[in-house]
């Protein structure tokens, strides 16, 4: 007979919400706000494999935004990660052009066909952004 499996409590690096996982199987998860990088309660990092591999791989690190997700969180454990990332050449998605374009013609589209409501402000420097190429 197996013995009981210990339960471990991981947290979200990128918005700091708990997740127990009762140590069966693998650990793999994404968090609600997008991220895919998790810490224990010793607050060691439970680095995706993807990340691992790519690393040892020499690939093009996803943005940093795949990691750390989206969220107002902060704390010196996703400032750490985020140090960590950009160390390894990741950027932000708004850094990258072609994803920067992405999600303006999304936010254009979705303004055009009435997804947003009048009743949505868009941030000011956002509305500039999307009238540059109105």
């Amino acid at each position: 007979m197996h013995g009981e499996m210990q339960k471990m409590t991981f947290h979200c690096v990128g918005c700091g919400i708990e997740i127990a996982w009762d140590g069966t199987g693998l650990w793999s998860y994404t968090c609600p706000c997008g991220a895919t990088l998790f810490a224990d309660e010793n607050h060691q990092f439970a680095f995706p494999a993807s990340l691992i591999i790519g690393l040892h791989e020499g690939r093009e690190l996803p943005h940093i935004d795949y990691y750390l997700g989206f969220s107002n969180y902060i704390s010196e454990e996703k400032q750490q990660a985020y140090e960590f990332l950009k160390s390894k050449g990741a950027i932000w998605s708004w850094d990258c052009p072609q994803c920067r374009e992405r999600y303006l013609e999304r936010k254009r589209m979705q303004i055009q066909h009435g997804f947003l409501g009048k009743h949505i402000q868009l941030h000011p420097n956002l509305e500039k952004l999307l009238e540059a190429k109105s």
